[in-house]
This record gives structure tokens, C-alpha cells and sequence, in this order.
């Protein structure tokens, strides 16, 4: 909301601390309290608590922590009794993101948040733990940017583990989360926390094959295959990773490993993977995550009998000795998935022959890193990347605020250049590369006169992180603060209580507000109709855009009448619809010219190659054409008769074809129709 004072808020502020101060011994623990919960300290374009402001703080943790602003840094005193700190501790942190989960109530932050919460983090996980080393639940970033407890997280660590899971019964920790941060807020590896189980009888297929694959599993010559493959992915690891400790990492400790596994086939295999099992009957009681479609597998490793078991049920063009590569990997713990190749053609071959085929085959190819699934994947990474389309859950979450103090570093929307066409996005992310002073935006440079005061102001944006991510030099655009959308607070306070129309409205995608669902349903149609890209379901609220109008006015010191405030609202209303008409023409001319496509298409098939009109009777000839009765017929009848289209000889025998007549016949009567 916009400051209701003549007095600047920081002004004000100090008046008030002072104010506090001077009574602070009068006051009751009570009302003591209440002033600690009160917001008080202008920062960051609004009102917070002292809670949540720092005298010293490194990294960026808005729009949660501010720095203590520099013109109450005479107040020290009072803002510690209200609760600012030197600097954030572990339990701040922590008390963070209690905080923000209990005022987001389950809703997903917006990019800004979610960049801050992730911050938070990593904070924490650098910090030392609790002095009384007990354990304190976290709450951290899923993948769809909700707070969840961390114990009820997981990482997406193995990417075959990922292929079977079904997503929708997992809560997926967000991709952005390092690993030392899951393991140092509790979020477990999602390939640990899982159980695979067999199901269904075994049908064991014993033959040579298996005895075969059993002794080269187990010779010396396969062992030393994987100690080389192991040394080399090991040399292509960063240099900050520590050295494998396994027992591949050795060929001696291989072949004693491997001498205990045995080979056996079986005519089909199927297992399920298993959520929070524990002991031996735990299939029972666990929660079963795989996909229907992902429970028939090539192979299954047996721990307690050491045996690896390979279904004889693989595809074509996948062999045995390819499937037991893939089990020695997972045995391995996945530190062999850029040797599979190796390991399987050590496998194929006979022992004297491997060192040849090893020298013929050189490096080992690369395997693919593994990831989520590709519809939570995109969403996430591309969530808040200069240039990406917005997606639908933060396209009715922006608003038009040309008045808004922005921050460095703070993500926003923008229009993209150029006029609106079929496919492409309305709104895009955009970063906050720097803020110039309100004397260098124009004409109204006395609206800002100080630093905690809103104004107009000129933006310079990052609107195209390059090719090579957000670090890559990109576009970049100047624009005025009045084209730039902000994204509205998760916990506004004032979100539940706003109604208005627009979809750029506060609050409204709260899952509770009737609004919410209704624009949330509409926005998720819009998406499915343009092939999963985001756009906004409608234009800004002319409403909304004149407030924001007549808010500049006032501020120049210009009184604007109510005659002037309704030309603006309409002007706005026009050049509104005059937008959705631009978009509508868009893609009624593309639809049109593939309407002109068909209808050539349908012409085509309808019109006689002899006589080139519309067919009446049209027959199929012998060289399987289609033809104006008459017209063949004529062709028939003379001597040595050909094909007009194959130049091949051609018979009499002439069937009629009633699909090609009642399709004659629709055309005609679409052509003729006024």
C-alpha cells in the first residue's frame, strides 16, 4: 500500500523509536511484546519487524532480512530490545523459515522468495550445528517452491531410481538445493530411502549363458577392467571430490568382491519399489512409489544370496552382458556409469581378447546426467532465468507498481520486444541489474527525494542470460519503473482482502479465494491451449493501471479532477482492448492460412485430373486414380489405352467411389454457399 503520511516513513520511524525508547521502562512484558511483533522498521519498500533486520548482514536474504537502514543507526539500542540482532544466528535462520511457512500457509513463493529461502539454506547448512546437539525440524523448498518439512523431502540423486518413482507421491526437494544442503537440513536421498522388493514367482531359465557370464564376472581380467574404469572416471571428477574408497577402486579388492556374486536368468522379472520401509515385513506396511509401467525390470541384485538376476525378457538390440554391466555399476554405487561400455564389452569377449578390445574401444563414453521428470525439471530451472517465459503459477502473481522502490539483484517482468504473436509469451523474467536515481528518470525526478521514499524510477535489466546461464553476459533493456511488474508477496496481508477484477490483484491465487480457482482453472487452460508455454489470460485492469496514474499525478504536485481520472481509466480500457484485439488478429490469420492450406488440399482431391473441375460421378480406374466417369471412359474407349497419369496401359474395369462422391458433393456445396 501506498505511505498514507506527508512525514517520509523513515522520518516517522525514528519519531517513533525514540518515542518507544523514552517510555520503554513504563511499558509491560505484554505490550513489550506486541511492539517486538509490530512492523516498524521502513525497509525494502514496505514495513517489517525488528526481528528481521540485522546491523551486520552478508548475502542477499530479502525480501525476508534487511540491513538495518543507515538513518536509524542511532536507534541501536531500542531496535535490540525490539528484537534486531548483530547478525543472523542458526535460530534466526531456522525461526525464518518457520515464519514464512506459517504465513505462506502451503502456497508456492514467488521467485524472489524462493531465491531467499534457498539463501537461507545454504546458510544454514555452513553454520555450525546446535550447541545442545539435539536435532530441530527445517522446513526447505520442494520442487513446485512450497515449504515442507526436510524430513519429508527427498533428493532426486539417481537418475534410474527417478525413471520408476512416481513424482506425485514423492515430495521432490527443489533441484536448486546443493547436496551439502539436503544432507545438512535432513533431506534424504531419495535412492536411499527406498526399497526395491521382488514380486511375483521366479521362473529360473538355467543354461550355459549363465555359467558363462558367472566366470568372466569373477576373473581377474574383468576385475582389473574395473579398477581402470574406475581410476578414469575418478580423473574426470572435479578436483574438490574426494578419492573413491570402494572396492572397485582396486583390482585385487574387485576380484574379491566379485567372487561372491553369481549369475542367474529368469524368464520375467518384476519388482516394486518401497517408501519408508523398515525391517523384513516391511512390504506390507510400506507405501509402494513405483509407475505402473516401470515394475517389469532387466535385472535385480539379490544382497543377501549375492546373486544378480537378469531377465531373459530384454528388448532386442540389449544383451545379457550389457544388462550385468548395468548391475556391476549399481553395485558400484553409480561411480561406473561412464564405464558401462567398457565394462560390457569385457564382459562380450573372452578374457585373452578383453585388453585388445578395451585398446579398440579407448575412452569410455560419457553417460548422460540424470534429472527429474521433464514437465517438474523445465518448470524449475527455468523458473526466474532472464528471458524464460513466465510460468502459470507466477503469472497471476505480478503486478503493475510504477511507484515501487526496486532492489539490485530482484527478479520482475517484462513485455517482450516486439509486436504479440501466436506462441509467444506476454510476460518473461527479468533481473535487476541497476536502479538510477529519480533526478536521471525524467521529469519527475522531485517524486523521490530520498531513499525510503517511492518514485519513478529508470531500470536497467537483464532480460537474456546468454547462452552459457545467468552468469553469461545477455540483453539488456532501460525502462521506466511504470513497464515493469513486480511480483506480489506470498503472505501479503492484504492479499486476502482484495477483490478486484484484475488478475495483477493481490492475493488472488490464494487455493481458498473464490477468485483464486477460478483464474488458477483459466490460467491452466490457457497453458494446455498453447502447448504448455505460460501466458496472461487478459490484459491489466484499467482500474488498476489509472490508480497507479493518478498516484504519479498527485506526486508531481498536479490535483487531477474526476473527469480527467475517468479519460485516463478509458484511454487505458482502449489501448486494453485494443492489445487483446492485436492478439486475436494474430491468431485468426493463423488460422486462416491453414485453412486456405486445407481447403487447396480438399480442392485438390475433389477436382479430376483429366477435365480439371469438380467430379459428379467419380470412379476409381485401374491404375487405382480417380477419374470423372466420362471423362476415363473417353480414354478407355480409344485404341491402346494408357493411364493419363501413369502413361502405363489400363483397363476397363472402372468401381464407383461413393467416399469421393459425398466429398464432391460437401465441397461444391461449401464453395456455392453465400
Amino acid at each position: 500500500a501506498r505511505w498514507p503520511l506527508v512525514e517520509r516513513p523513515g522520518a516517522c520511524c525514528q519519531r517513533v523509536l525514540a518515542h518507544v525508547w523514552g517510555r520503554w521502562q513504563e511499558l509491560s512484558p505484554a505490550q513489550r511484546t506486541a511492539l517486538q511483533w509490530a512492523l516498524l522498521v521502513p525497509v525494502g519498500g514496505g514495513l517489517v519487524r525488528a526481528s528481521r533486520v540485522f546491523f551486520r548482514l552478508s548475502g542477499g536474504f530479502a525480501p525476508f532480512m534487511f540491513e538495518v537502514p543507515r538513518e536509524l543507526g542511532g536507534h541501536e539500542a531500542v531496535l535490540k530490545a525490539l528484537g534486531a540482532r548483530e547478525t543472523p544466528s542458526r535460530e534466526d535462520l531456522n525461526r525464518l523459515l518457520s515464519e514464512v511457512g506459517r504465513e505462506c500457509r502451503g502456497a508456492a513463493l514467488n521467485p524472489n522468495e524462493l531465491a531467499a529461502v534457498i539463501r537461507v539454506v545454504d546458510a544454514l547448512a555452513d553454520s555450525p550445528p546446535a550447541a545442545d546437539g539435539g536435532w530441530e525440524e527445517m522446513l526447505v523448498p520442494d520442487v513446485g517452491g512450497r515449504l515442507v518439512p526436510a524430513s519429508a523431502c527427498f533428493r532426486a540423486d539417481n537418475p534410474q531410481v527417478m525413471a520408476r518413482v512416481d513424482t506425485s507421491r514423492v515430495h521432490l526437494a527443489h533441484p536448486a538445493l546443493s547436496p551439502r544442503a539436503c544432507a545438512a537440513t535432513g533431506v534424504a536421498d531419495l535412492s536411499r530411502a527406498v526399497e526395491e522388493r521382488l514380486h511375483g514367482q521366479l521362473i529360473f531359465c538355467h543354461g550355459p549363458i549363465e555359467a558363462e557370464l558367472t566366470t568372466r564376472l569373477r576373473s581377474p581380467v574383468f576385475a582389473a577392467t574395473v579398477a581402470a574404469v574406475s581410476r578414469r572416471e575418478l580423473s574426470a571428477a572435479p578436483a574438490s571430490a574426494p578419492p573413491s574408497t570402494g572396492w572397485e577402486a582396486r583390482a585385487d579388492s574387485a576380484a574379491v568382491f566379485l567372487s561372491r556374486w553369481s549369475v542367474e536368468a529368469v524368464r520375467r522379472l518384476e519388482s516394486r519399489l518401497f517408501l519408508g520401509c523398515e525391517g523384513e515385513t516391511a512390504a506390507a506396511s510400506g507405501t509402494d512409489v513405483t509407475r505402473p509401467e516401470c515394475r517389469e525390470v532387466l535385472l535385480f541384485i539379490e544382497s543377501r544370496t549375492h546373486r544378480i538376476l537378469l531377465s531373459s525378457l530384454a528388448p532386442a538390440g540389449i544383451t545379457p552382458s550389457q544388462v550385468l554391466a548395468m548391475a556391476v555399476n549399481r553395485l558400484a554405487g553409480g561411480r561406473l556409469s561412464g564405464g558401462t561400455l567398457l565394462l560390457s564389452a569385457a564382459l562380450s569377449a573372452e578374457p585373452e581378447a578383453v585388453p585388445a578390445a578395451l585398446a579398440l574401444l579407448g575412452l569410455p563414453l560419457g553417460s548422460a546426467e540424470g534429472s527429474l521428470p521433464a514437465d517438474d525439471a523445465a518448470a524449475a530451472a527455468a523458473r526466474g532465468r532472464p528471458g524464460a517465459a513466465l510460468i502459470g503459477a507466477d503469472a497471476v502473481r505480478v503486478a503493475l507498481q510504477p511507484l515501487r522502490r526496486f532492489a539490485v539483484g530482484e527478479v520482475v517482468a517484462v513485455r517482450p520486444e516486439g509486436r504479440p504473436r501466436p506462441g509467444r509469451p506476454e510476460l518473461v523474467y527479468a533481473r535487476v541489474l541497476d536502479v538510477s536515481p529519480a533526478a536521471e528518470a525524467g521529469p519527475v525526478s522531485a517524486v523521490a527525494a530520498s531513499e525510503d521514499e517511492e518514485g519513478l524510477s529508470r531500470l536497467r535489466l537483464l532480460v537474456d542470460s546468454g547462452p552459457d546461464g545467468p552468469a553469461a553476459p545477455g540483453a539488456t533493456r532501460s525502462m521506466l519503473s511504470s513497464d515493469v511488474y513486480a511480483f506480489i508477496p506470498t503472505a501479503d496481508p492484504a492479499a486476502a482482502a482484495a477483490g478486484s477484477r484484475s488478475r495483477l490483484e493481490e492475493g488472488s491465487d490464494s487455493p481458498s479465494h473464490p477468485a483464486a480457482q477460478q483464474r488458477s482453472s483459466s490460467t491452466a487452460a490457457a497453458a494446455a491451449r498453447s502447448g504448455g508455454g505460460s501466458s496472461l489470460p487478459e490484459p491489466v485492469g484499467a482500474e488498476e493501471a489509472a490508480r497507479a496514474v493518478s498516484d504519479l499525478v498527485r506526486r508531481l504536485g498536479l490535483p487531477a479532477s474526476l473527469e480527467q481520472e475517468q479519460l485516463v481509466a478509458t484511454t487505458l480500457a482502449l489501448k486494453n482492448r485494443l492489445r487483446a484485439a492485436e492478439r486475436e488478429l494474430a491468431g485468426t490469420q493463423g488460422l486462416a492460412s491453414r485453412v486456405d492450406v486445407l481447403q487447396e488440399r480438399l480442392q485438390e482431391l475433389c477436382t479430376c485430373p483429366i477435365t480439371q473441375e469438380i467430379m459428379r460421378d467419380p470412379v476409381i480406374a485401374a491404375d487405382g486414380h480417380v477419374y470423372e466417369r466420362v471423362a476415363i471412359q473417353r480414354c478407355i474407349s480409344s485404341p491402346n489405352a494408357t493411364s493419363p497419369l501413369t502413361r502405363q496401359p489400363l483397363g476397363t474395369l472402372l468401381t464407383p467411389s461413393h467416399a469421393h462422391k459425398t466429398l464432391c458433393r460437401l465441397y461444391a456445396e461449401a464453395v456455392n454457399r453465400p
